[in-house]
């Protein structure tokens, strides 16, 4: 377990960076490692976090905020009480989808015994599934309805937005520029990674072009 501070956080996409004195660099973290409903991150927030191994490198996995531990707790057990409750939520997640696959053999035997009264239930059987077929066709006819409506509505607002980037790319070419200090603006930059060869500008390769320049 380490304690640090979130240096980075892109609250748009939903990740950013731990920063550690008990690590060489900087932590990728999702806001998947932190409990449900909790306060969304921010720079400068002081985590206890567990790091692992995975395809993609050293990843944050498990987060909690320090402020929410006990401040009267020295930092050793804090990291104790942090990883305790890790393992309980595990242990949790594990008990719920034990007792989920569990056969129930004794719920199946006592059906077994029940008298055979199959003519009241094929017919109703047969009722509930006409009912069923009358709202699941009326359910579609007003979902296609307002899934017609909705798309002509989105077409009408995204086409113009749409042409108004495709004639703004147009005054943009490849002239061998490669780094963000060159662009003049985000769009330019995100255009000449996309289209031009050889640009530098997304040294992270997770698709967001010169995300440190301060400029924009």
């Amino acid at each position: 377990m380490s304690i640090g501070k979130i240096v980075r956080w892109h609250d748009d996409k939903g990740f950013g960076f731990v920063k550690s004195d008990d690590l060489d660099k900087d932590v990728f973290v999702h806001i998947s490692a932190f409990p449900p409903n909790s306060l969304r991150p921010k720079v400068g927030d002081d985590v206890v976090f567990q790091v692992e191994n995975t395809p993609k490198g050293l990843q944050v996995t498990r987060a909690r905020y320090k402020d929410q531990l006990n401040d009267n707790v020295s930092t050793n057990a804090q990291k104790g009480n942090l990883y305790l409750e890790l393992e309980r939520d595990d242990n949790i997640s594990q008990s719920k989808d034990s007792n989920m696959s569990f056969p129930r053999k004794s719920h199946s035997h006592r059906q077994s015994k029940l008298p055979n009264n199959k003519p009241k239930g094929l017919f109703s059987s047969l009722f509930g599934l006409l009912a069923i077929a009358c709202l699941i066709y009326y359910g579609y006819q007003n979902l296609s309805n307002r899934s017609e409506y909705t798309n002509s509505q989105v077409s009408k607002q995204t086409l113009p937005i749409i042409e108004q980037k495709s004639l703004s790319n147009t005054n943009f070419k490849c002239d061998g520029r490669q780094h963000c200090s060159q662009m003049n603006s985000r769009e330019e930059a995100e255009w000449f990674s996309q289209n031009c060869p050889d640009t530098k500008m997304d040294g992270d390769k997770d698709g967001d072009v010169c995300e440190n320049d301060s400029r924009w």
